[in-house]
């Protein structure tokens, strides 16, 4: 099977079609595996009585805040999640995101470079310019996960 990307401008939102010369049966498992692949990568956000589709590669963090567990994205938009931080530990897809403390997931992918603190701790500094810091409890954990 032959794979193209067409990348233009024009494109808010990807999408995948599939063109064949007839609908199989093959095809029809390879959208429907497709579908349950990107439905797995969204999750919904809430922001002033809104709701937001959020696609997880561009979200940089989950974090407790005031007792809500927030999502913050690239664009440093800010939404409120309904699920708690420990089901999304279960729930998320364990090469993109990695738990740094009871309260707090990152994106993998969004992290600049970590460094040590004057006092010791490990600080994870994003790509989009926030800092926050691995739980002592962690520590292994998040060593053993990127090595």
């Amino acid at each position: 099977m032959k794979v193209k990307f067409n990348i233009a401008k024009q494109f808010i939102e990807p999408f995948i079609q599939i063109n064949a010369a007839q609908k199989s049966t093959e095809l029809q498992q390879l959208a429907e595996s497709i579908q349950k692949l990107t439905q797995e990568w969204l999750i919904t956000g809430y922001q002033n009585r809104q709701q937001f589709v959020l696609f997880l590669p561009q979200i940089v963090r989950f974090h407790t805040e005031n007792g809500a567990v927030i999502c913050e994205t690239d664009n440093q938009h800010h939404y409120r999640i309904k699920e708690r931080i420990y089901f999304l530990h279960n729930q998320l897809p364990k090469e993109m995101f990695l738990q740094i403390s009871s309260a707090e997931i990152v994106n993998i992918n969004k992290i600049d470079y970590f460094s040590l603190s004057k006092a010791g701790r490990y600080q994870i500094n994003l790509t989009n310019g926030t800092l926050t810091y691995v739980s002592r409890r962690f520590v292994k954990t998040i060593k053993e996960d990127l090595s």
